[in-house]
């Protein structure tokens, strides 16, 4: 790499740029555990810029993730977290760069597709499309359809945005198509459990007929706006 890359030798000399094996990264440590992880980012960034850099850069290479790694289903969580933990607030610019040989539904797709670059195209073809993207408010935007055909990708989404770690957990809907009875008992089922530990999922822009699921799920009613 030194060869290939004009400067390099010099900048790791100035501390400008420095490369860790996988191994050394991500799932050093198992399960994988987002609370430990997020840490790594922003300790590396407030360096940097203790240092007197002014744009540090993080490229990440998430191969590692189309693994049955220990701890892999919380890597969407991981994902919607750095938003508003690490990018939010500090001048750091990230890549994740994810393989495309990942299954539909899997962790790594999911996580993948929090992206905003992330084209449809690049979806598995036995996937449903069923996606979270984190917005700049720090609310959740879903796309896709929850229904029967996308109830695993559905459970798998839910359970990350539940454990996010604030009292008030905002959902946008907009991006859904369609919500099946099957699809609003999960959401449902969420906003209850979410409520048993005094923490609240809010549902907002819901397509027009989601209104006969707030009759149907009255325990979940006022979550929807």
């Amino acid at each position: 790499m030194r060869a290939k890359v004009p400067g390099l030798s010099a900048a790791l000399e100035r501390g400008q740029w420095s490369m860790r094996a996988a191994a050394d990264s991500d799932p050093r440590r198992l399960p994988f555990d987002p609370d430990l992880m997020i840490a790594d980012p922003r300790d590396s960034c407030r360096q940097a810029l203790s240092r007197g850099w002014t744009g540090p850069r993080a490229i990440g290479d998430m191969d590692w993730a189309s693994g049955q790694l220990p701890g892999a289903d919380r890597l969407l969580e991981y994902e919607l977290r750095l938003n508003t933990e690490v990018f939010a607030d500090l001048p750091v610019t990230g890549i994740c760069l994810y393989t495309a040989r990942a299954a539909a539904g899997s962790p790594a797709t999911l996580a993948a597709s929090t992206h905003h670059d992330f084209p449809s195209a690049d979806l598995p073809e036995n996937g449903t499309g069923l996606r979270a993207r984190p917005l700049p408010s720090g609310a959740i935007r879903l796309t896709g359809s929850a229904d029967l055909d996308s109830r695993t990708e559905l459970a798998a989404v839910l359970a990350p945005i539940s454990r996010l770690p604030r009292s008030v957990v905002n959902v946008d809907l907009s991006g859904v198509d369609f919500v099946t009875a099957d699809g609003a008992a999960a959401l449902a089922h969420a906003t209850v459990a979410m409520g048993r530990e005094n923490r609240h999922l809010v549902l907002h822009h819901a397509p027009p007929h989601c209104a006969r699921w707030r009759r149907c799920f009255p325990m979940s009613a006022g979550t929807w706006r």
